[in-house]
C-alpha cells in the first residue's frame, strides 16, 4: 500500500529504462480509484544501485495524496 492506497511494486534487471543505461527499473502503481492511477517509475544505475533502490522505496512510502 502507499498513501493507504493498493499498490503493485514491479522491479526488473534492465526493464523499460535498459535504453537510458540503466541497471535496474522499479516501478509502483498505485491505485487511487478503479478509474484513475498513479505510476512512479525509477530508473537506477550503479554503482550504489541497493542504496538507490532503498531511497526510491523510502521516497514512496513517504507519498501521500491532498484529498480533494
Amino acid at each position: 500500500q502507499v498513501a493507504g492506497s493498493p499498490a503493485r511494486r514491479t522491479a526488473t534487471s534492465g526493464g523499460m529504462c535498459r535504453s537510458i543505461g540503466a541497471d535496474r527499473t522499479v516501478d509502483v502503481m498505485i491505485e487511487k480509484s478503479s478509474m484513475a492511477f498513479v505510476e512512479v517509475t525509477a530508473c537506477l544505475r550503479g554503482p550504489g544501485l541497493a542504496q538507490a533502490e532503498k531511497s526510491f522505496d523510502a521516497m514512496v512510502a513517504s507519498t501521500q495524496f491532498l484529498s480533494q
